[in-house]
């Protein structure tokens, strides 16, 4: 987002169609919480790969809301991610443990309802329900299945898992119930 490359001419963000679909999944629930008049708002989690993926992507949720009102009204997002140095990970790429706890704050007092986060969002952290949870990458391991699907707990709750298409001779990927 920070060159001119991803804007249109307009000063809309270009995006993939992978990220239409999950803006439209995000609007289609929190406006189903909206007409609910629900006490306990709908929150959202999206869970993707790697750090700077999910800087990105909430960085681009946010352009979104910019551009479209009615998404910047219901979405207000941040991401998540780890403070331990994994491999070659950039300073820029780790979150203080404080920035965490102030993140998970937010997001538990409403302030904040969709948070983009890494696997450090599976467990071990004081998270409030979630009424969607999505995967925007492939799951790796059965245990992260396991644990982001326990994230949407909130009633009601949607658990989506993002995967590309299937094309001729491609592998089966394991399926998860």
């Amino acid at each position: 987002l920070c060159c001119s490359k991803h804007l249109n001419a307009d000063g809309s963000v270009r995006v993939s169609e992978k990220v239409l679909q999950l803006k439209k999944i995000l609007l289609e629930s929190f406006e189903e919480g909206e007409k609910a008049e629900e006490d306990n708002k709908r929150c959202a989690i999206v869970f993707v790969e790697r750090r700077h993926s999910a800087m990105g992507l909430a960085a681009v949720l946010r352009k979104l809301g910019q551009t479209d009102p009615r998404f910047g009204q219901l979405v207000k997002c941040s991401c998540l991610m780890g403070h331990g140095d994994v491999g070659v990970a950039s300073r820029a790429a780790r979150m203080a443990s404080k920035v965490q706890k102030a993140i998970i704050g937010r997001f538990r007092t409403g302030e904040i309802n969709l948070i983009v986060s890494t696997s450090v969002a599976e467990e071990g952290l004081d998270i409030r329900s979630c009424n969607l949870v999505v995967r925007f990458n492939e799951i790796k391991e059965f245990r992260s299945y396991v644990q982001s699907r326990g994230r949407a707990r909130a009633r009601p709750s949607r658990f989506i898992i993002f995967a590309e298409e299937a094309t001729q001779g491609s592998q089966k990927l394991p399926l998860y119930r």
